[in-house]
């Protein structure tokens, strides 16, 4: 059975958004892979699932490069070598510049 294109109205319950949100996303060349027919837009939900796990992984990507960034300026900061300058999320973690535990 092939795949049946879905309306806009279920493409957005299945991504969770708003149908006005893929309209807008439509007119301004981004969001999910669309077809048009007959002036409907139609999206697949293969398209819809892969376009959800690349932003996922885009979200990712920028997340680390944004902790990355961070540790940089911090660590560049007058002082930086008397605190902890983790990227978020990694507090607590054993860094190259940390003393290790003698009790351990």
């Amino acid at each position: 059975m092939a795949d049946r294109p879905l309306g806009t109205n279920a493409a957005a319950e299945l991504l969770g958004r708003h149908a006005d949100t893929l309209r807008r996303w439509r007119s301004n060349g981004i969001g999910p892979a669309y077809s048009k027919r007959l002036g409907r837009a139609y999206y697949h939900r293969q398209d819809l699932v892969a376009w959800l796990e690349d932003g996922r992984r885009g979200e990712k990507r920028a997340a680390h490069a944004r902790g990355t960034e961070l540790e940089e300026e911090l660590a560049n900061e007058p002082g930086a070598s008397q605190r902890d300058v983790s990227a978020p999320g990694t507090e607590g973690q054993q860094h190259e510049t940390d003393t290790p535990d003698p009790s351990g």
